[in-house]
């Protein structure tokens, strides 16, 4: 079980959860408990008391992908346009899919309250951003 606040879906948030189950525990179940909670039940992320979360100049995913030595060309571009959202948070975006995948997120915690169905439906959005990451690093490497 990993448990992270009740409040609207982040995109890191997302990332993270979707890392989690892709990567890590493919029937990882999900909890939100009240914002300000400091004893959370299983694994939490993406608060300020948790182990795993966002340090310094790094975002909760990427701690994730570092921690359990995740290491691909789609992932590393995915974890760039979640750090470019979530740390350069006042500068010019360094990635072309930032702004758009920001919006989508801001929208989607206006048309979806409910946190659980948030997260579900913000992590097929990160699953379907590393899919086409992944097409695009298929189709640029060199033919052996």
């Amino acid at each position: 079980m990993y448990s992270t606040w009740d409040r609207p879906i982040e995109v890191d948030t997302a990332a993270t959860a979707w890392l989690i189950r892709r990567f890590v525990s493919p029937a990882a179940v999900f909890v939100f408990e009240p914002t300000g909670t400091l004893r959370m039940p299983g694994t939490a992320f993406d608060t300020p008391s948790a182990e795993d979360s966002r340090r310094g100049n790094r975002t909760v995913a990427e701690y994730w992908a570092r921690k359990h030595n995740l290491e691909d060309p789609a992932l590393e571009r995915l974890l760039s346009v979640v750090h470019d959202i979530e740390i350069n948070v006042w500068q010019p975006k360094a990635t072309a899919e930032a702004p758009g995948l920001a919006a989508v997120f801001r929208g989607l915690s206006e048309i979806e309250p409910r946190r659980p169905e948030c997260l579900m439906r913000g992590m097929e959005i990160i699953d379907a951003l590393y899919a086409d990451f992944a097409r695009q690093s298929r189709t640029a490497s060199p033919a052996k």
